[in-house]
């Protein structure tokens, strides 16, 4: 089966055709796609590092992850340091990269956290189409629960 404008050499398989996507659709699609690819970036990251460090170093494997994770925050202990001269030279060239996975991890966490709050605010603004005001509708579940109150205390 051909589309308009295609000819019928275009088209291989239908079944195989990819439905594009648009607006918010796309855009959530390459957020996963993003967050996805930062967790295998991460968690290559970690491997090579926890492998690279095990073979220069001669650390454990335990040692190694709490050394990466320090150099992945920033926060660098130093309880855990290289002792070799490829070592140090290794860490340096590991700490720039590590410093750069973690922003790029920082920045996707804010962007869920601003997607969030965004949806939030758009729902809010969403619900409120009607004419009366917040204001209003707190009023009005106050009377609600004042003649409630009011209704036990008659009944009590």
């Amino acid at each position: 089966m051909s589309y308009p404008g295609e000819s019928p050499s275009q088209i291989n398989d239908d079944s195989v055709r990819k439905v594009a996507l648009d607006g918010q659709a796309a855009v959530d699609a390459r957020r996963k796609a993003r967050h996805i690819s930062l967790l295998t970036v991460f968690l290559i990251w970690l491997s090579c590092g926890t492998i690279t460090f095990y073979c220069i170093e001669g650390w454990d494997p335990l040692e190694t992850t709490l050394f990466n994770f320090s150099i992945l925050t920033g926060v660098g202990y130093g309880h855990v340091v290289p002792d070799t001269p490829l070592g140090q030279i290794v860490t340096a060239i590991w700490i720039v990269a590590g410093l750069c996975i973690f922003s790029a991890i920082a920045g996707a966490i804010i962007d869920s956290f601003m997607q969030w709050e965004i949806g939030a605010m758009t729902d809010v603004f969403a619900s409120h189409k009607d004419k009366e005001s917040l204001h209003e509708k707190r009023m009005e579940e106050r009377k609600k629960q004042f003649l409630g109150g009011l209704a036990n205390a008659v009944i009590a």
